[in-house]
């Protein structure tokens, strides 16, 4: 199965934007994964991509959120709203998701609610991800190891590690000390 992976300039960051074609090329059969999307700017440079090299409009199989951090996401939140592209599934994680698991790492004074609102205020690009991605009808789904995102498998992080770092990400609260 042949693939084709562009790497987008993402600004003057460490931040990334890929865009990756696999499949039958010829009977148009192909898929087209997005992963990560550097700034807000990146954004439209990764669509004008899509647009000019791979398919108008185009069907989007995946986008993809390695981490949370804004020069990874933010140029997601573009592509995403983009009424050309018919998107999928979005994978992401979504350190709320499992705030359960993680409350007795926080001190005492957050409430489950309390700290899901608190993580979410920290995070608010991934929050208006969610939000277009149901307006959008787009399935949402964590990029956890063992997953198989198209022809490709994540292979890290495990549930267990990221839950295990979530009391330590930048964008949490403080935790407690151990």
């Amino acid at each position: 199965m042949p693939y084709e992976i562009d790497f987008l300039r993402a600004g003057d960051s460490n931040g990334d934007a890929i865009v990756v074609r696999w499949g039958d090329t010829k009977d148009s059969a192909f898929y087209i994964n997005i992963v990560d999307g550097g700034f807000t700017d990146t954004g439209e440079q990764i669509i004008s991509h899509v647009e000019r090299y791979y398919a108008k409009p185009a069907n989007i199989a995946n986008v993809v959120l390695s981490h949370a951090d804004n020069d990874h996401a933010c140029g997601l939140i573009k592509v995403l709203q983009h009424e050309g592209f018919t998107i999928h599934t979005l994978w992401m994680n979504r350190p709320w998701d499992y705030v359960d698991e993680v409350l007795d790492k926080f001190h005492g004074a957050y409430t489950r609610e309390g700290l899901v609102k608190r993580m979410r205020e920290m995070h608010p690009y991934l929050v208006e991800m969610e939000t277009i991605a149901a307006e959008r009808g787009i399935q949402i789904r964590a990029p956890l190891q063992g997953a198989q995102i198209g022809a490709f498998k994540v292979l890290a992080p495990s549930r267990e590690r990221y839950v295990r770092l979530i009391p330590d990400l930048d964008k949490t609260p403080t935790s407690l000390p151990e």
